[in-house]
């Protein structure tokens, strides 16, 4: 499955199956790769997941749509960052802080204790 999808992107991470959906904008296909057995919490070499992928590409649909199947939010990634703190460092701010406004909106924010 991830070939096809590769194939239809043109990216090549087999790494992370669920890459393509976020760099080439292809929510139509995450469906399809989640019932293949693709999981939206995958983590590559780095320890990051797709969330990162298109949060960074500025694909904050697809990052919402990604929640609402059950991508974490909490996590680290091989260096130690949280999410938010590698998209600050890469100047991804407007994507993330448009992520987290449609997630308050949407009420999926996970509850603070």
């Amino acid at each position: 499955m991830a070939v096809t999808v590769i194939a239809c992107t043109g990216l090549k991470r087999p790494d992370m199956p669920l890459d393509p959906v976020c760099g080439a904008g292809r929510l139509d296909l995450l469906p399809q790769l989640l019932e293949k057995g693709g999981d939206v919490n995958e983590v590559d070499a780095n320890g990051d997941r797709p969330i990162s992928t298109c949060i960074s590409l500025g694909r904050v649909d697809i990052a919402v749509e990604l929640v609402r199947r059950g991508a974490e939010l909490d996590y680290t990634n091989r260096t130690g960052e949280t999410l938010e703190q590698k998209m600050r460092r890469f100047g991804h701010d407007a994507s993330f802080d448009e992520f987290m406004k449609k997630l308050k909106q949407e009420k999926l924010l996970p509850k603070q204790p």
